[in-house]
């Protein structure tokens, strides 16, 4: 018999905003990123408590604002990478969960939104 799901804890609209959020568990479930329409990824560590958070760059060009901050954000398999496409932008920011660096590569991205 399966077990009830239990709530682990809440993220709110003051973290988030209103929009819908965007969102990713690492594959070792160690970290949830997400994100809003604050233009900020929040990464939290499995119990809940905030263990870093990026502003994203002011976008390049015009995009719904009423969507989350993120078009995508997204793992690698080791979990120690964690990919963001913003919303608006036409790069891609990586993070690194050791270090907590972040980079920025161009993507290629055109001015349209899909």
């Amino acid at each position: 018999m399966a077990q009830p799901q239990r709530e682990l804890f809440v993220i709110g609209s003051d973290q988030l905003g209103f929009a819908n959020a965007t969102f990713s568990w690492n594959p070792r479930g160690t970290f949830l990123a997400i994100s809003g329409d604050k233009r900020q990824v929040h990464i939290f560590d499995r119990r809940g408590k905030l263990y870093y958070h990026i502003t994203l760059p002011t976008p390049e060009f015009p995009h719904d604002e009423r969507m989350s901050g993120t078009r995508a954000l997204q793992w690698d398999a080791s979990g120690e990478l964690l990919a963001i496409l913003p919303r608006g932008n036409s790069f891609a920011i990586v993070w690194t969960a050791s270090t907590r660096d972040i980079a920025q590569s161009e993507a290629g991205f055109k001015a349209q939104e899909a």
